[in-house]
């Protein structure tokens, strides 16, 4: 089920997901023990600041897994480009970029604490290496900030330990829940 209360729910998703790149994303909601179809990013809400991080997650959230390895697990990975993207026109905006976009991790997550909450308490979201290397840090974000009139607040995810991996998340405040959607890419090589 895609989340989108309102047309600016959904303009604010589309300008995340054109911001990595990428024009198509599919999105869950999980509940917070997540369950993810290939092994994935493991990533958390952290008491804390990404400078002084409580290594025990608070929340769990919802595994971050890159559509390439969603399709590898399930023994099905096509990828198809468009004769029109294969050769850019020249002088277009396409021209000198790959045929293909920048693939984009995606995990959605239902949380039982409300967004004041979370904001107050001085939390980070925090994205690691895999479960098995859970100690190795790979992006993180502070939560800060004041959500807008409909209850959205996003914050970045920047890369640590050279991971190559950046973000956005989206927090929307739903009572005494939140919604929390992780935006997380790997630089272009």
């Amino acid at each position: 089920m895609v989340l989108f209360g309102s047309r600016a729910h959904a303009v604010a998703a589309l300008a995340a997901t054109v911001a990595f790149g990428t024009f198509g994303f599919g999105a869950t909601a999980q509940e917070a023990t997540p369950v993810a179809a290939a092994a994935g990013l493991p990533n958390h809400i952290h008491v804390g600041t990404c400078d002084n991080l409580d290594p025990a997650p608070l929340i769990p959230l919802a595994d971050l897994v890159f559509p390439s390895e969603t399709a590898a697990a399930a023994g099905t990975l096509t990828i198809a480009t468009p004769d029109a993207m294969a050769t850019p026109m020249a002088g277009s905006a396409m021209a000198g970029m790959p045929g293909a976009g920048i693939p984009v991790a995606v995990a959605t997550t239902e949380v039982d604490l409300a967004l004041e909450d979370i904001i107050a308490g001085g939390h980070a979201i925090n994205v690691h290496e895999s479960a098995e290397n859970i100690e190795v840090y790979v992006a993180c974000g502070n939560i800060v900030g004041l959500p807008d009139e409909q209850g959205n607040l996003f914050i970045g995810l920047g890369e640590l330990n050279d991971s190559g991996l950046r973000g956005v998340a989206w927090l929307l405040s739903d009572g005494d829940q939140t919604t929390v959607t992780v935006f997380l890419a790997r630089d272009a090589a």
